[in-house]
């Protein structure tokens, strides 16, 4: 770390929690090899921002290489990988007292993640994509963006009960260029058929699944 876990803030733990959570999230959205991570900060977390950075890397790297990347190594590791790291802070624009935002390109394609912490613990994304919403980055979730048009939540909603899955949350974010992304959290394990009869639906742009 670049700074010993017992210098570290109080305050800043939600937020290496949250933005490993996202580096996470990320890399299973992309299934792809990693090619740059750029991590932005906006308030009193930019102080820390490259503890930040340490723990979004791990999240992103222990998808593909499990055990073999640490807080102490990771950025190392990517490094010998080629992987390009970039760190930058901003005015705070945004109206959150704190926001981290990590920004991962692979070889297929690129995500963007926003969070935040409310109250004293609770991290939060709060953008994925350019897709305002407030969601807790916990569980297993399919991400499914669409074309913004009526009766896509319903014939969503009915390929997961038909496969036997229980909905346990249901967030809905959309851009300004009529697409919204659902992200449904389920109760139970996600099969390829699932994923398959959502990529089939007409209104389907990408879908993935993630867990966190």
């Amino acid at each position: 770390l670049p700074i010993k876990e017992s210098e570290l803030p109080e305050f800043l733990k939600p937020y290496l929690e949250l933005i490993q959570k996202m580096g996470h999230m990320s890399a299973q959205a992309t299934k792809s090899p990693v090619k740059s991570i750029k991590i932005t900060t906006e308030g009193k977390v930019s102080e820390y921002i490259d503890s930040l950075t340490t723990f979004a890397t791990v999240g992103i790297l222990k998808e593909s290489l499990e055990d073999s990347v640490n807080y102490v190594n990771a950025e190392f590791v990517a490094d010998e990988r080629g992987i390009k790291l970039d760190k930058e802070t901003v005015a705070n624009h945004s109206g959150f007292e704190n926001r981290v935002t990590v920004k991962l390109t692979t070889q297929k394609k690129t995500m963007t993640l926003s969070g935040t912490v409310f109250g004293e613990n609770a991290g939060r994304i709060i953008e994925i994509d350019g897709h305002q919403l407030d969601l807790e980055p916990k569980g297993t979730m399919i991400l499914f963006r669409n074309t913004d048009v009526p009766g896509v939540i319903g014939d969503v909603g009915r390929i997961i009960a038909q496969n036997g899955l229980n909905i346990a949350d249901f967030r809905l974010g959309r851009d300004k260029n009529a697409q919204a992304l659902a992200v449904v959290k389920v109760d139970g394990v996600i099969n390829k058929e699932v994923i398959k009869e959502l990529s089939e639906l007409e209104t389907c742009l990408s879908v993935c699944h993630v867990t966190i």
